[in-house]
């Protein structure tokens, strides 16, 4: 039988941001990636936009296959 197994993490919501377009440059598109750097120049993560509404920028730092279950069907 496949073996199923939980995905890469569990999504943690609070890794999905609400930030103000004007912090993007005006190329940006939704599924682009970005990585956000910490205050001490090291980088912190990376993050996908997800959305563009309204001079808002939706940003999610999960992995894309966070809080999904992965099926392996594997023949040895």
């Amino acid at each position: 039988p496949p073996l199923e197994r939980e995905g890469v993490s569990q999504r943690d919501e609070e890794l999905v941001l609400v930030e103000d377009a004007s912090l993007f440059p005006d190329n940006i598109e939704v599924g682009m990636s970005f990585e956000r750097v910490g205050e001490d120049g090291e980088e912190e993560m990376i993050y996908r936009i997800t959305d563009i509404a309204d001079g808002k920028v939706v940003v999610d730092g999960n992995h894309p296959l966070a809080g999904t279950a992965l099926i392996f069907d594997i023949t040895v």
